[in-house]
């Protein structure tokens, strides 16, 4: 990858950081589809009842459960959508840099969908074309999901989520083989709060926790 100026270092903590991130934010997205796809149920199974002339068997659960209805979860999952897309590009850019990280056979595909994303003022930009030049004729669903498992512009997210594996996994073998550090989720934002006992006290300076 050219233009890279930093270290291999930092940029096997930059893939560690971010196959992470990836991973939490493709299981946010996979939980907003759901989501979403129970407010459309629910919507969908109202206005049937209405239209069937309210049967009174089902009236005391709309009473007790209010009429549903379609607010922000669409404008949720397709936040949830974006993020999970710029996490995966930022792991693509890592393992560009480093030859040693494994590589993703669709990573151009991942890589255009953000910015197509990103540069949604200009559908039939750079990334467009791209696209229409990576996947000509592809008219398949963008999402196709379960309760289990998602599939995202024909990528299998179980795909996905192995090739991030793979990835922390990798440049963290190669941090440690170079003797250099690496960030864990689970480390402390400074050694001492680990003893602390509330979120409130982890959150003051170490010299306050004296």
């Amino acid at each position: 990858m050219d233009n890279v100026t930093v270290s291999d270092a930092a940029v096997c903590r930059e893939a560690v950081f971010w196959s992470a991130i990836a991973r939490f934010q493709l299981g946010r997205f996979h939980d907003a589809l759901g989501d979403l796809h129970g407010a459309t149920e629910d919507a969908r199974s109202y206005a049937e009842w209405e239209e069937s002339g309210r049967a009174l068997e089902w009236q005391s659960v709309v009473d007790e459960l209010g009429q549903p209805g379609l607010f922000g979860q669409w404008w949720v999952m397709t936040a949830e959508y974006h993020f999970a897309l710029l996490a995966l590009a930022h792991v693509v850019k890592s393992v560009a840099a480093l030859p040693d990280l494994p590589q993703f056979r669709d990573s151009e595909l991942l890589k255009l969908l953000r910015d197509y994303r990103e540069h949604w003022e200009d559908p039939t930009g750079r990334a467009g074309r791209g696209l229409a030049d990576l996947r000509p004729g592809h008219d398949e669903e963008p999402f196709v999901f379960t309760k289990k498992w998602v599939m995202l512009h024909g990528l299998q997210d179980d795909d996905i989520l192995q090739w991030l594996r793979d990835v922390d996994e990798a440049a963290r073998r190669w941090l440690t083989e170079h003797g250099e550090d690496h960030p864990d989720w689970h480390d402390p934002l400074w050694p001492s709060s680990r003893d602390a006992k509330w979120p409130f006290v982890r959150r003051q300076p170490p010299e306050a926790q004296a």
